[in-house]
């Protein structure tokens, strides 16, 4: 399973106990912050 966790605002959720459910599954934390979006409504 793919499980996305955004966002991680201040980078704590890989620090909690919690996160070890999750072992064996594809885990994406998130934190990074965009200033500018229109990069991200460009098309592709």
């Amino acid at each position: 399973m793919n499980i996305a966790i955004l966002p991680d605002w201040f980078e704590t959720l890989g620090t909690l106990p919690c996160l070890a459910r999750l072992s064996g599954q594809s885990v994406a934390i998130f934190n990074v912050h965009l200033q500018d979006i229109e990069p991200l409504a460009a098309p592709s």
